[in-house]
């Protein structure tokens, strides 16, 4: 009973979640499995390019077969990396306009397994150390070999 006092329970402890998480990536950066949230909540909940889920490794191996993401890639082995470091007009930008275009969703559906990571994480952060990137935001191309 006491739940429903603050206004729907469920919602509230949505709500309170949400706001939690916001908080946590605030200081830790965006974890890369959380990237099409964060993205829809800043392009109003539209459409936009669908981002891996797994770790950078996992989406270089996935790209490698279209079965293993999707078909999202098409098994050409082309990641496109979206190294990410804070919010501001380039990165709103993004969100409102670029990721969601239809267009764009299209050539990345067809040709490109999209990644994104926040460079203030280890993995995304290392990989942008590797790539010798400076400036955020970055969309990097790159072309995963098969093992043999």
């Amino acid at each position: 009973q006491a739940l429903f006092a603050f206004g729907g329970g469920g919602a509230y402890f949505s709500q309170m979640f949400r706001f939690a998480k916001s908080l946590v990536q605030a200081v830790t950066g965006v974890a890369s499995e959380d990237f099409d949230d964060w993205v829809s909540a800043r392009s109003g909940e539209r459409e936009h390019a669908p981002f891996f889920t797994g770790s950078f490794a996992e989406a270089v191996t996935a790209s490698l077969t279209s079965e293993a993401d999707g078909g999202l890639s098409d098994g050409r082995g082309l990641v496109l990396l979206w190294l990410h470091e804070a919010e501001g007009p380039a990165t709103e930008h993004l969100c409102a306009r670029v990721w969601p275009n239809v267009s764009v969703v299209e050539q990345l559906r067809g040709r490109f397994l999209p990644w994104a990571g926040d460079v203030c994480r280890f993995e995304a952060g290392s990989l942008s150390r590797a790539l010798r990137v400076t400036d955020y935001p970055a969309l990097v191309a790159v072309q995963g070999l098969p093992r043999n």
